[in-house]
């Protein structure tokens, strides 16, 4: 597995940055309908470039919890993110988050899944952290799977099995 070391966050800070990954970052940001003054669990926050935007579009009455479970991923989150006090960056796991029941407005997890022994066990704990009516976004792109929603179920499925 990847060990998401010093070396490893430096190979990542640009790589995160590039169109593909900008374009899947962004399509969970907008899935998770923002509001001021949310909270907003950032779950694998890698360099917080996510936890940042959440915290420009929540404003200063919201609260961006990001938490990752990499001592050098935290200190480039807390770098990038050193000006906005609504964050606060923290050690955690997918499945065990630093976070009360219904603490959290919104959760999202950006390519964190992929990387998880068990999936429905993340799955629950954000649930868990989320306030009853929150609401929950992951985005994973596996190379060795293809997952694509269309709301079109024929073409889809023509695509997949192709």
């Amino acid at each position: 597995m990847l060990q998401f070391d010093e070396d490893t966050t430096k190979l990542l800070e640009t790589a995160y940055q590039g169109s593909d990954v900008t374009r899947r970052r962004r399509k969970a940001f907008d899935a998770l309908h923002l509001a001021q003054g949310d909270g907003v669990v950032d779950i694998g926050c890698g360099n917080g470039l996510l936890s940042e935007d959440i915290a420009r579009a929540i404003g200063p009455t919201g609260r961006v919890i990001g938490v990752d479970p990499s001592t050098d991923m935290r200190a480039a989150a807390n770098t990038r993110c050193a000006a906005y006090p609504s964050v606060h960056i923290q050690d955690g796991l997918a499945d065990a988050l630093p976070l009360a029941d219904g603490e959290a407005d919104k959760a999202v997890a950006v390519q964190v899944l992929e990387y998880l022994p068990d999936i429905p066990a993340a799955i629950r704990e954000a649930y868990r952290v989320l306030r009853v009516g929150g609401r929950f976004v992951a985005v994973d792109t596996g190379c060795g799977t293809l997952d694509w929603f269309s709301d079109h179920p024929e073409r889809m499925q023509r695509v997949q099995a192709a």
